[in-house]
């Protein structure tokens, strides 16, 4: 995973030109995942722009729960996912925000663990699959280098395994802060009347 992100944060420096913006997101997030339960984690991105409104993004998140701890129902669920989309910002002429909306697809691991696994309804399960997500949100232009935000949005998973009867799929929440490390945000007195 370390040599995919490496690979494709290279790509895009080399593939940016001065007029490509590069960010870097860092949130904290809500992941309701249906049966693997709600969770919390934490996202980042890496994201370049297309154009003025069109940015491509990938998105990193980790997230989990552990439910009846210190009991023998001991239960831990986690999700990872590594997702890859785009993202459109509407600018608001007047205001220092955007309101964005973005698509997604990538690949998602969900696992369960039991704590004791002698009970026969105690099923640890693990499987990788595919992943469709779509996503709305606010952005604040705090300084031409970084804007918090917030997103909510709803993930779709694909099993045929272990989790192929079960629905893990759920709506998502995410909270942060965007740096952008090459380029700049909309100045913050351009267009604002």
């Amino acid at each position: 995973m370390k040599k995919i992100l490496l690979t494709v944060a290279i790509s895009l420096f080399f593939v940016s030109s001065s007029w490509a913006d590069i960010y870097i997101d860092a949130s904290g997030m809500y992941n309701q995942t249906g049966d693997a339960e709600n969770q919390i984690g934490l996202s980042g991105a890496l994201g370049i722009t297309v154009t003025s409104d069109l940015t491509a993004f990938f998105r990193f998140y980790t997230s989990g729960m552990t439910k009846d701890a210190d009991t023998v129902d001991e239960v831990t669920h986690d999700q990872q996912a590594f997702l890859g989309g785009i993202e459109y910002a509407y600018r608001f002429s007047s205001y220092p925000v955007f309101w964005k909306s973005s698509i997604a697809l990538g690949s998602v691991s969900t696992t369960t663990e039991w704590d004791d696994t002698t009970d026969p309804d105690h099923i640890d399960k693990k499987e990788s699959g595919m992943a469709a997500g779509i996503y709305t949100g606010i952005e604040y232009i705090l300084s031409q280098r970084v804007s918090p935000f917030v997103e909510i949005g709803y993930l779709r998973t694909f099993y045929e395994k272990d989790y192929e009867k079960d629905t893990i799929a759920g709506i998502q929440v995410y909270a942060g802060v965007r740096v952008t490390v090459w380029g700049k945000n909309k100045g913050l007195f351009d267009d604002y009347e």
